[in-house]
């Protein structure tokens, strides 16, 4: 009798900890969801996007459009645009009337990332600015346009984030500097965010840069943005790295620029998260007075 109800009430405490768990991970897949697939747009979505820093960047469009992505320069004045897709079969290039750069995916049903980047001359100096821009469609893995070299002096991403992720606060993520193809070693690389952070890095043997995203969004912000439904939305700021070179009397400068949003765990749903616990329990509680009725007997 004893061995019996031991059994039973190992079973009961093993089927707790099951619906507990499978609650955290029901509360988790939602918040997720609710970060990165939020349906209603905040007011500020609907206001043009401003430069919030003097170094050349391309900033994108905020509003909603199909089969294109429409970007604006500022900073610097370029005639015309080159994209390549991920799969570098083949790029093109786009004039830049008003400084303005529309993208049109022309893979058809077959999106991912694409790389934008322009180049200006003036006297001896070259300045090249770039981002990348990401179709909803799925789309080929982006290592082949990642590796290519796109201008004299080149900072790239060693990797993007996959499809529905960001760069995000917390986290460390390598960049790749070259000239004429070659990695360029203890270089200086100037990281500025939205949020004011200011901080100058070098690369390694490699050519590659370590930028550590700093969690520098402002604390107030935590009680704003929020979705009609109660839910938080995760907030985003723009970044953009600078690398500088001079050889026989020119000088090559070039930007990155893309975004990053707040950490993993930004505002998790804590209220969710005790209301699936509370669920695990009374569920589970039948199978706890069970057991204890048999212990009795």
């Amino acid at each position: 009798m004893i061995s019996l109800v031991g059994k039973a009430e190992f079973k009961s405490r093993i089927t707790l900890i099951v619906v507990l768990f499978i609650g955290l991970i029901i509360t988790n897949g939602v918040q997720s969801k609710t970060d990165d697939h939020g349906h209603l747009r905040s007011a500020n979505d609907q206001q043009p996007v401003l430069a919030w820093t003097d170094t050349p960047i391309l900033i994108p469009d905020k509003k909603r459009t199909r089969g294109f992505k429409r970007l604006t320069l500022k900073g610097m004045n370029a005639d015309q645009a080159t994209v390549y897709p991920a799969d570098v079969r083949e790029s093109w290039s786009d004039a830049v009337p008003d400084n303005v750069i529309e993208v049109k995916n022309r893979g058809g049903k077959k999106g991912g990332y694409h790389w934008i980047g322009a180049v200006s001359q003036q006297n001896n100096t070259v300045q090249s600015v770039s981002s990348v821009i990401y179709f909803p469609n799925p789309g080929p893995a982006p290592r082949p346009m990642l590796s290519q070299q796109k201008s004299t002096l080149d900072i790239s991403p060693v990797k993007l984030p996959r499809e529905h992720q960001h760069y995000r606060a917390g986290e460390n993520w390598d960049f790749l500097v070259r000239f004429n193809g070659e990695p360029l070693i203890d270089s200086p690389v100037v990281f500025e965010t939205e949020n004011k952070s200011l901080q100058t890095l070098k690369t390694n043997q490699d050519g590659i840069v370590t930028i550590p995203f700093p969690d520098d969004f402002p604390q107030e912000a935590a009680a704003e943005d929020q979705h009609s439904h109660g839910h938080a939305s995760r907030k985003k700021a723009g970044f953009v790295l600078t690398v500088e070179q001079q050889t026989e009397g020119q000088q090559f400068i070039s930007h990155f620029n893309y975004h990053y949003t707040t950490d993993a765990f930004y505002k998790k749903n804590l209220a969710l998260g005790i209301g699936f616990a509370l669920f695990g329990m009374i569920t589970a509680a039948p199978l706890l007075r069970k057991s204890i009725k048999g212990s009795e007997a």
